[in-house]
């Protein structure tokens, strides 16, 4: 398979195919710890952070399931943005906000009040100490911040 075959969504779901993975949501769900970037260069080198993701929403948008994709993106949002934990490293407020920025843009324009309250649920919550950060979305603070919230 060439780069030319691989690049756009039917070359990535070929990829996922060739891997044994009906669509990338499955796929992803092997690994729920890693980063969109880490996802991407497990399916291949020509494979962008930005088609897993794009995908990943898709097939949420697809069968309904954008409440899913919210809480798996956000988690490896964290992941990637404060990989040394919540309010560690001298830049943790930036690395925080840009964090909260790749996952709302992650969702789109839909659901402000939605991220903002599973933001502000995180930012308050009493489980969240210094270095915390998600290993997936069953975690108890994610769990937390999304429990009065509904994306569907």
């Amino acid at each position: 398979m060439t780069g030319a075959d691989i690049c756009g969504s039917r070359g990535v779901i070929r990829r996922l195919n060739a891997v044994g993975a009906a669509d990338v949501t499955s796929f992803a769900a092997k690994w729920p710890s890693d980063t969109f970037v880490e996802l991407a260069a497990r399916i291949g080198p020509e494979v962008t952070a930005l088609d897993v993701e794009r995908l990943m929403r898709e097939e949420a948008l697809r069968v309904n399931a954008i409440d899913a994709f919210a809480r798996t993106a956000l988690v490896r949002y964290l992941r990637q943005r404060i990989p040394a934990g919540w309010q560690r490293g001298e830049d943790w407020k930036f690395r925080h906000a840009r964090a909260f920025g790749s996952w709302s843009a992650a969702l789109g324009d839909r659901w402000r009040e939605q991220k903002d309250a599973v933001w502000d649920a995180i930012n308050g919550s009493m489980l969240v100490t210094p270095g915390w950060l998600p290993r997936d979305t069953t975690d108890p603070v994610i769990v937390a911040a999304f429990s009065k919230v509904s994306f569907d």
